[in-house]
């Protein structure tokens, strides 16, 4: 599945708020992670430098592990 852009969220979760977007090449360090109660995970990142979404760098919000790409 390809997406356009992923959702980083105020916290864990599609009932969270939407507060911008990541892209491929966008570079993130992983804080911390949860699981959703349906058993998702979710983790907590922080971008690098400014994303190609407009989020500016040292930016910490939620995003789905599901297309997390670790080098």
């Amino acid at each position: 599945m390809t997406v356009d852009g992923l959702r980083v969220r105020t916290g864990p979760g599609t009932a969270s708020g939407v507060t911008g977007l990541i892209y491929q090449g966008d570079e993130v360090q992983v804080l911390d992670w949860t699981n959703d109660r349906t058993g998702q995970r979710w983790n907590q990142v922080m971008l690098t430098r400014d994303s190609g979404g407009g989020l500016p760098g040292g930016y910490v919000g939620w995003v789905t592990d599901s297309y997390l790409y670790r080098s």
